[in-house]
């Protein structure tokens, strides 16, 4: 199972599983690569059978990229992060904010 969303994304996988990539052309490439997660547009735009990455921010990881340091050998990459802790934590608090946007979006629909 995948998950896409955006203009291109992951519009070329085949075999490939577990991914989830946001944007345009995020993952575009992607054909029997796994368990990566591409946010932003362009983002892991030139992967195709690489697995366990994760790239978040315009054009993050763009390129065929393999092995580094996210669980199960792949590599991360968040636009401004300088080191994993830092893009840990950028990208946790990216997420808390989207989510509070969200809800107070579902607030006003109610």
């Amino acid at each position: 199972n995948n998950t896409a969303y955006g203009i291109g994304a992951l519009d070329a996988v085949t075999t490939g599983d577990d991914s989830v990539c946001i944007g345009k052309d995020a993952g575009s490439a992607l054909t029997t690569g796994e368990r990566v997660v591409f946010v932003g547009a362009l983002a892991g735009d030139g992967h195709d059978t690489e697995d366990h990455n994760m790239g978040i921010g315009y054009n993050a990881l763009g390129g065929a990229v393999a092995g580094g340091l996210v669980g199960g050998g792949g590599t991360a990459q968040i636009e401004g992060a300088t080191d994993l802790q830092t893009a840990a934590v950028t990208f946790v608090t990216a997420l808390v904010g989207l989510f509070f946007a969200w809800m107070n979006e579902k607030k006003k629909e109610a």
